[in-house]
């Protein structure tokens, strides 16, 4: 650029002309004397081109300033979307795994509330079939009927247990 600026200095300056070089009154009606038009060596239209260059040259050092910092404000917002979406990404994961851990833990105290019910269901029938012996044993009837009502109550005395271990209800409501 500052060849270019030379070249146009040298092109517009003086020749060593004695006569180009006095000064003169100001033209009358016009208010510029020669040496203002003659400044620096360089004649208005230089000085004119001069700076019409160096509004080129400084305009165009804006803009790639401008373009330069659009770009690394690009690149500065697609790095914090990159952050961002990392941190949400691990809050996220954070997130499943504590709700994977209740979950569990849930599950866990169920089925312990579950073997408790069933344990509590067996004894509870255990104590009714033994009550329930009891009474047939000392019932006032033929020993034939005593045997036969036992072998009715330990029948279904075993399907209760069996239901109870199977946990049919768990399997009917989708619990299990």
């Amino acid at each position: 650029m500052d060849d270019y600026l030379n070249d146009i200095r040298r092109e517009t300056s003086p020749k060593d002309d004695p006569i180009e070089h006095a000064e003169t009154p100001a033209t009358p009606g016009v208010g510029l004397s020669e040496k203002d038009v003659d400044m620096g060596g360089q004649g208005i239209f230089g000085r004119w081109e001069i700076a019409g260059e160096k509004q080129k040259f400084e305009m165009a050092k804006a803009r790639k300033i401008y373009e330069t910092k659009l770009n690394m404000l690009g690149h500065q917002a697609v790095a914090a979307e990159r952050e961002s979406k990392a941190f949400w990404d691990s809050k996220s994961a954070e997130l499943a795994e504590v709700m994977r851990s209740y979950v569990q833990e849930s599950m866990r105290s169920l089925e312990i509330d579950r073997g408790h019910s069933r344990s509590q269901a067996m004894n509870r029938a255990t104590e009714l079939l033994g009550e329930n012996m009891r009474q047939a044993w000392e019932m006032n009837v033929p020993e034939i009927m005593k045997k036969n009502l036992m072998t009715r109550l330990q029948t279904e005395f075993d399907e209760t247990i069996d239901r109870i271990a199977k946990d049919h209800m768990a399997d009917k409501y989708g619990l299990k």
